[in-house]
């Protein structure tokens, strides 16, 4: 078990974790562009994101196959040498074939995995409860709960996150369900870190909790400062004010955020030229 390494990263967290979900860049012919990957992985870890998540929603995980979602491990192992934790988000709405992704992500060097809540077969909350727990039983790694109602059809209730939060292995939620009331109830309650998982909502989240965005790609060092600004004397005034500057641009607008397809997020990094043009 990696108990000390699990520690580390604990700690780590509650100092305001910032952990950048992916993209994965695809070429012309609906290949994985393995080049792409590898740069915009740089990229973001040489901007001071402390972990990548891939095969996530934004990496549009359900579209990758297995082999292409491990390798994707594998790459930001080699492309991180250390600088930064590589979190899997590649599970599937299928218990044990779950579980055979995870070890695999384990095997190859994956430090984290974010598990969603079992999609399209809308289970009641006891079955969500079962799913986590035996996939969180079938690894060493940490593990991060990921509540996307919008997406899998079906929220982890608050009396669930509470039991799921005594298993030994899950220590994280991501949330993209905003329910804040519930976030200040569940930290009252558990030892769980809170990632914020819808990007409009990252100034109320920054004040409980950490951030998990895709919007870090599009915002880089404006969100380091967004971030370090929260421990300021005056971090409330200051940490509106940059949110009003990012999510008032055109970059941001409600618009887009509203889009949740990522297509047009591609589009908008390569328009301001942080993916480079599919080849």
């Amino acid at each position: 078990m990696h108990w000390f390494w699990k520690s580390a990263w604990v700690r780590l967290a509650r100092e305001q974790t910032v952990l950048v979900a992916l993209v994965t860049p695809m070429a012309a012919d609906g290949e994985v562009d393995w080049p792409a990957v590898e740069k915009h992985m740089d990229d973001v870890i040489t901007a001071g994101a402390d972990g990548i998540v891939v095969t996530g929603t934004t990496g549009e995980t359900s579209t990758l196959t297995d082999a292409e979602k491990i390798r994707l491990v594998e790459v930001g192992k080699d492309v991180a040498a250390g600088r930064a934790k590589i979190i899997t988000g590649g599970g599937s709405n299928e218990t044990a074939h779950a579980i055979e992704l995870y070890k695999a992500s384990e095997k190859v060097g994956a430090d984290g995995i974010m598990i969603v809540t079992p999609y399209y077969n809308k289970p009641t909350q006891a079955g969500i409860l079962t799913h986590f727990r035996l996939v969180a039983d079938a690894t060493d790694l940490p593990v991060i709960l990921y509540d996307i109602p919008g997406r899998t059809g079906v929220p982890i209730k608050y009396e669930t996150i509470l039991r799921l939060a005594k298993h030994p292995n899950i220590l994280a939620i991501k949330d993209a369900k905003g329910d804040f009331s519930e976030v200040s109830r569940v930290l009252n309650q558990t030892d769980l870190m809170y990632f914020s998982g819808d990007d409009a909502n990252v100034l109320p989240h920054l004040s409980q909790h950490g951030l998990e965005e895709r919007v870090l790609l599009l915002l880089g060092q404006d969100v380091d400062t967004l971030h370090e600004r929260k421990t300021g004397v005056d971090h409330h005034r200051e940490l509106a004010c940059e949110h009003g500057k990012l999510f008032g641009s055109d970059l941001l607008s409600s618009a887009q955020l509203r889009d949740r397809n990522d297509a047009s997020f591609f589009r908008r990094l390569r328009h301001y030229d942080l993916l480079a043009p599919q080849q």
